[in-house]
């Protein structure tokens, strides 16, 4: 799974998306690159955006769209860096920088919260 920057990137490479708080404001984006976005967003993550949430407000930024991302249900992106670090996803799982590390990263941490929830 991408994230939102790699996405971004990919749709217009000429811009650093992290330097900016609005891309539509300062030019990154226009509505032609929503729609492409937005695409883009629903086939990576499985989700699929409201058209009432295609709105320039929720497209201003990284955060705005990761937020909107989650209010869809899209699963947060985890960093193999993160996994590896975090004692609850590298404990149980074999350290490589694969999707199968990752994959048993969030597995091992869904099992420990159920079991932990259901104390």
């Amino acid at each position: 799974m991408k994230s939102v920057a790699e996405i971004l990137k990919e749709i217009r490479p000429e811009f650093d998306f992290t330097t900016s708080s609005d891309f539509i404001a300062d030019g990154m984006l226009d509505s032609f690159d929503m729609v492409t976005l937005v695409a883009a967003l629903d086939k990576n993550h499985g989700i699929s955006i409201a058209g009432t949430d295609i709105v320039p407000e929720n497209f201003s930024n990284i955060q705005t769209i990761e937020a909107l991302l989650r209010k869809t249900g899209a699963k947060p992106l985890i960093s193999p860096f993160v996994a590896n670090a975090l004692p609850e996803f590298s404990s149980s799982c074999p350290r490589t920088n694969g999707l199968s590390s990752r994959i048993c990263g969030i597995s091992t941490f869904r099992r420990r919260a159920r079991s932990n929830s259901r104390r």
